[in-house]
């Protein structure tokens, strides 16, 4: 957790729990990896950053310095794309920071004992229809019907819903 203040409650909570112990607090502003690789954690809490790439390198590094830590995040977003994109780099929880410290800690711990598991919905893919056919008149789509068969320019022209110039 990079907020000292968030950390300082999260360890409070986590009193309660016999099997659990804060091993540490790291700032989030610099490298990590270093420090979260020597402490071997089962847990890592990271508050999310503004920035969405600086939160998804520190999720990146702590994976690496810690595979078998489970990671949780705590974020304000808690929308399906940007939690699809954080359990893609290696998130294995994400808490929402509206919730109270206390129901926090007791998240953490439950994530810690492998009784929480929660598979996030990958945001729909944005569909974007393309036309191959460029803008048509209200006519011309009309036109392919009588040119499959294979008629002349001239006797799909003397249609009278076709003009010569279509």
């Amino acid at each position: 957790v990079d907020n000292a203040l968030t950390a300082e409650c999260i360890r409070l909570e986590m009193r309660h729990a016999p099997s659990c112990q804060i091993i540490g607090y790291v700032n989030g502003r610099g490298p990590c990896g270093t420090t979260v690789a020597d402490a071997a954690p089962d847990v890592v809490v990271i508050d999310d950053m503004n920035d969405r790439a600086a939160t998804l390198s520190r999720v990146t590094e702590v994976r690496a310095a810690a595979p078998q830590a489970k990671i949780v995040l705590l974020t304000m977003r808690m929308e399906s794309a940007w939690l699809s994109e954080a359990i893609a780099t290696g998130v294995d929880a994400a808490i929402a920071k509206s919730a109270s410290h206390a129901t926090v800690g007791v998240l953490i711990r439950e994530v810690a004992a492998g009784h929480v598991f929660h598979s996030f919905v990958a945001a729909p893919a944005q569909r974007r229809e393309v036309s191959m056919l460029p803008d048509l008149t209200a006519r011309e789509p009309g036109i392919p019907q009588w040119v499959a068969p294979g008629r002349s320019t001239r006797k799909i022209a003397g249609r009278p819903i076709v003009t010569g110039t279509t």
